[in-house]
């Protein structure tokens, strides 16, 4: 048996939700341990090596330093120093093969998208969608009980100092579509396609579906300042874990957490290889249909209840390359291209692209570049029930098809191609252990979606949850909400 009593709160997974809240636990004098079922950390925000080249786990962007972003936050509150450089475009979309500039600047970006999409009614949108993401930031910074998950976040919302969320009110009851109607703007078959595929990237749905409060921070997201981290993504969870071990805390690795059982006041926790852990407290960075298994029914159903509330989750499927640095469009490190013909077996008609800087040579050898492409998959469980030769044939049939769509902003041929690897659904339950291989959180389908999440308090006392499937969006920013959250949950607790 494993003894852990000199800690006194594990978190189950290193995903940056996960690391975020025990790095603010362990400066705030708690002693945290981490067991991760991998041996890198990150979750989908980790580095890996392969042939020469290293790879991101999965597509993402850093983004979150604005004013009353979680990542500013963090900077300040933990001292990360991380070795960012900012991108001069936050991203390129390529829609139907012509390039669309997310521009930083909210003028620049609007000149942009009249060229592209005409003049009507494109400021009066984008100049809302600006107004809108900026106060749900701020209503996330201030008010880390929203969106309300339970009747005593509900009476938090309804105090006098709250009351400016009314202002917000109108957003939560539209969708982002009736939005664009409202403007005249699903009138524009061309640019309500490049909308519902942006609005893919971090909502997890299209924009009739998606509160218009979820929805403008989405669509203003890939506007936002974007960073690179010197030798990858996973800069962050290293750093963050770096900090937990400066105040005693630690990290465990191949420690993966099959069962949860309360005992006493506290918990009991077992491993895949055997091994035990006890603790006072818990925070499980696994997704809730993970926590399903991990809590049986005599204990707790409700985790069962909520993976059959929130039934479905994208998967994504990921090619990785590693190519000649020979592509112009390139200088831009982060592209979404969208297309027409749907992509074989996933139905996607859109991928994001993203590249290494060049002068980064802990990521690929000097004159190559590594890529990391990635699209949905609405149906990540059909991974599973397949037979070797059947998997193997349908992962090069789809890896074709991404390389044929993408030829249109990048002309890529065999010669230019020294590695080349794709990874499923399984790839990720396999890797970091996400149950049916889901990834990106809930989506946010549907008008009560923000109010049905789960919340950082479980009804399991002093068991709480973190990461994509507490808080609406993925992405770093709103995972690294997520764990602030959580934290201010823990804090709050304790003080009775």
């Amino acid at each position: 048996m494993a003894t852990s009593h000199r800690f006194d709160i594990i978190v189950i997974g290193s995903g940056i939700g996960g690391l975020t809240a025990g790095a603010l636990l362990a400066k705030a004098g708690r002693k945290v341990l981490i067991l991760e079922k991998n041996h890198l950390p990150g979750g989908c925000v980790s580095t890996f090596p392969r042939s020469g080249f290293r790879f991101e786990a999965g597509a993402t962007t850093l983004m979150g330093f604005d004013r009353f972003q979680p990542m500013d936050r963090l900077e300040r509150e933990l001292g990360l120093h991380l070795d960012r450089k900012k991108l001069d475009i936050p991203m390129t979309v390529w829609l139907d093969g012509k390039p669309i500039r997310r521009h930083e600047n909210l003028n620049d970006w609007i000149q942009e998208a009249e060229t592209v999409f005409g003049e009507t009614n494109q400021r009066e949108f984008w100049e809302l969608c600006y107004q809108v993401a900026a106060d749900a930031w701020e209503m996330s910074y201030s008010m880390p009980f929203f969106p309300p998950a339970s009747l005593p976040d509900w009476i938090q919302l309804a105090k006098p100092a709250n009351l400016r969320f009314l202002k917000s009110l109108p957003w939560v009851l539209k969708s982002t579509q009736d939005v664009l109607s409202g403007f005249r703007l699903t009138q524009n078959s061309h640019f309500l396609r490049f909308i519902d595929q942006q609005m893919l990237i971090a909502a997890q749905a299209y924009s009739a579906k998606t509160q218009f409060l979820v929805g403008a921070p989405v669509l203003t997201y890939t506007n936002s300042p974007n960073y690179y981290l010197s030798g990858g993504l996973i800069q962050l969870p290293d750093q963050l874990i770096k900090i937990i071990r400066q105040y005693q805390g630690a990290i465990h690795y191949r420690k993966e957490v099959v069962s949860i059982r309360q005992k006493g006041t506290g918990f009991y926790l077992e491993c895949s290889d055997g091994s035990f852990y006890e603790t006072p407290r818990v925070i499980s960075n696994s997704t809730i249909w993970n926590m399903a298994e991990m809590v049986q029914e005599d204990q707790c159903d409700y985790f069962s209840r909520l993976g059959r509330r929130f039934d479905f989750g994208w998967g994504a499927f990921i090619l990785n390359l590693g190519v000649r640095d020979r592509f112009p469009e390139l200088k831009h490190l982060h592209h979404q291209v969208i297309f027409t013909e749907p992509l074989p077996h996933l139905g996607s008609v859109s991928v994001f692209l993203s590249a290494n800087d060049p002068s980064d040579l802990n990521r690929a050898p000097a004159g190559f570049r590594s890529v990391n492409i990635s699209t949905h998959d609405p149906d990540p469980e059909m991974w599973f029930n397949l037979s070797p030769e059947v998997y193997e044939d349908r992962k090069r049939e789809i890896e074709s098809a991404v390389l044929d769509r993408i030829r249109q902003v990048l002309p890529v041929e065999s010669e230019d191609i020294r590695v080349r690897f794709s990874g499923t659904s399984r790839s990720f339950n396999e890797w970091i252990g996400r149950k049916h291989g889901r990834v990106g959180g809930i989506p946010s389908d549907g008008l009560k979606t923000i109010f049905r999440m789960a919340s950082p308090r479980t009804p399991m006392k002093n068991l709480y949850m973190v990461g994509d499937t507490t808080f609406p969006g993925q992405g770093i920013s709103a995972v690294a909400q997520s764990g602030i959250n959580t934290f201010l949950r823990i804090a709050e607790d304790d003080r009775g």
